[in-house]
């Protein structure tokens, strides 16, 4: 429930590029732009639990439910975090090194509010640090590591826990 982050023989460092997986994803959902609302956050969280809880994890750790959040929009929408870090790891890397410089209102309540544990997740990782790092350094900036999100003035709903229907 944790991911296996890869990393090149020789200098150790982190691959952040597509796997053969998440490109086989790529080419059979390219050209397939349909629009179907993200699911609330309370269901993603609901389906979450049941993840985790199928998958014999622990649901009070973060990086076990969050890891189980499936993503909302995007080419990889309703793969989850974990799939995603380790699988597309670059993908969501730049997601987040995106995400921490936008406004909340640059986006629907309900992918904000995915796109925050989203950060979240990476976050709880150096390797996704690490990730986060390069991608942003990759946009010819320097993205500085962003306050904790309680210390942000602006805070997500909170996610009332409900099973989903």
């Amino acid at each position: 429930m944790i991911p296996v982050f890869k990393r090149r023989k020789g200098d150790g460092s982190l691959l952040i590029s597509d796997s053969g997986e998440a490109l086989a994803v790529r080419r059979e959902r390219r050209g397939k732009g349909y629009y179907v609302p993200p699911k609330s956050p309370t269901v993603v969280r609901a389906d979450a639990v049941g993840r985790v809880q199928h998958l014999g994890g622990d649901v009070r750790n973060s990086k076990h439910l969050l890891g189980q959040f499936q993503i909302q929009f995007g080419q990889f929408r309703n793969e989850t975090f974990l799939w995603l870090a380790e699988n597309a790891l670059g993908y969501i890397a730049h997601l987040v090194a995106i995400t921490e410089n936008e406004s909340a209102h640059s986006d629907s309540k309900n992918n904000w509010v995915n796109k925050m544990a989203l950060v979240k997740y990476l976050r709880l990782f150096p390797e996704g640090n690490e990730a986060i790092s390069v991608k942003a350094g990759k946009k010819g900036r320097s993205l500085p590591l962003p306050l904790p999100l309680h210390h942000r003035s602006f805070q997500p709903p909170p996610i009332q826990y409900e099973p989903s229907r």
